[in-house]
């Protein structure tokens, strides 16, 4: 029995000995557990806010393909329309280039009229003066045939005046005139 109660005691002994290394390692356990779990909750975190960024990162990743796309459709769409403006513009150059042409043939034919047109007005004001002239010459004329039959219409009253005398000079004049025509 003394073997016994020294194991006891040597139990007890180390009991307490152990006991504070027990609950010292328990509270430890405790503790590395607490901050397991802490460390644990912030892992998860981690791992949420690292799934919500890779998340992010895709979404932005396919924002900025899209936006490239975007990009890569306006440059074409922009080539497209330069393309076009190019041709466009020299469409215009050469029709600008055809109306210049155009132009410089209308402005020699424009100077050929105005040059026959100034050539036809010269020769219309020598018809106006000539057409003048004329006109005044009929004028003339009218009032010297008007004199003249004045002058006749004067002769014939004078003549009628005098009967006798006046017939004798119109049979000479008619005989002359007779004579003339038959070659005498």
């Amino acid at each position: 029995m003394a073997t016994l109660d020294q194991i006891r005691a040597r139990l007890d002994e180390s009991s307490a000995l152990f006991g504070r290394l027990l609950i010292a390692y328990e509270v430890d356990i405790e503790r590395l557990q607490d901050k397991a779990r802490g460390l644990a909750g912030e892992r998860d975190g981690l791992r949420a806010r690292e799934d919500t960024a890779a998340r992010e990162r895709e979404a932005a990743r396919d924002a900025l393909t899209a936006r490239a796309a975007d990009v890569e459709r306006a440059l074409s769409d922009a080539e497209r329309e330069r393309t076009a403006l190019s041709e466009a513009l020299a469409v215009a150059r050469s029709e600008r280039d055809a109306l210049a042409e155009e132009r410089s043939a209308l402005l020699g034919r424009l100077e050929a009229r105005e040059r026959d047109f100034g050539e036809v007005s010269a020769r219309a004001a020598e018809w106006e003066r000539a057409l003048g002239a004329a006109a005044q010459e009929k004028e003339d004329l009218v009032r010297a045939r008007d004199d003249l039959a004045g002058e006749r219409d004067r002769l014939a009253a004078e003549r009628d005046a005098k009967p006798a005398r006046g017939v004798g000079l119109v049979r000479w004049r008619g005989r002359t005139r007779k004579d003339a025509r038959e070659g005498n």
